[in-house]
């Protein structure tokens, strides 16, 4: 049980968006800050994935592990295109 709530909160704890690199006069440094930061959080977000197959082998029901799996699926294509976006402003 504290596997899933954990799982549920680290799930809810990265749906906040990455923002773009601030306006300042180092913005080749802040791209750069910032796609590192997006990668750290594209590599974390895909290593839930074990975590979820592992949460339907525990009991939960298999509606709330698609659910879940729904929501890596966009968080993981949200930080995809902040990925992208950060390469671009490089």
């Amino acid at each position: 049980m504290k596997l899933m709530l954990a799982g549920l909160l680290s799930l809810c704890l990265f749906f906040f968006p990455v923002t773009a690199g601030a306006a300042s006069g180092n913005s080749g440094v802040d791209s750069m800050q910032n796609l590192k930061i997006v990668l750290t959080k594209l590599k974390e977000t895909t290593s839930y994935i074990r975590d979820i197959g592992e949460m339907k082998s525990m009991g939960m029901p298999e509606s709330e592990v698609a659910r879940l799996k729904d929501a890596l699926s966009m968080k993981i294509k949200q930080l995809t295109d902040d990925a992208i976006y950060a390469i671009h402003n490089l």
